[in-house]
């Protein structure tokens, strides 16, 4: 929210590296990727967040329209 996306990528992974299961922390890094203009690279971040949750339509959504949806 803050904009200071590049500090967040470095906690982000690092929440990653200690959890790689938490589907959570993958979605996030994602919208922080999206959010730093690499689309590529959130979609793939969302799609790995996905196979650890197994079925959500919001972040199904964010990879089938490239983008974060808003609420």
């Amino acid at each position: 929210r803050q904009g200071r996306y590049e500090l967040a990528e470095r906690f982000l992974k690092s929440a990653v590296d200690s959890e790689p299961d938490n589907g959570l922390f993958l979605e996030h890094l994602g919208d922080n990727y999206y959010k730093q203009g690499n689309k590529n690279e959130a979609v793939n971040w969302w799609k790995h967040a996905l196979e650890k949750y197994g079925k959500s339509t919001e972040l199904e959504r964010k990879i089938r329209e490239q983008k974060i949806i808003e609420p």
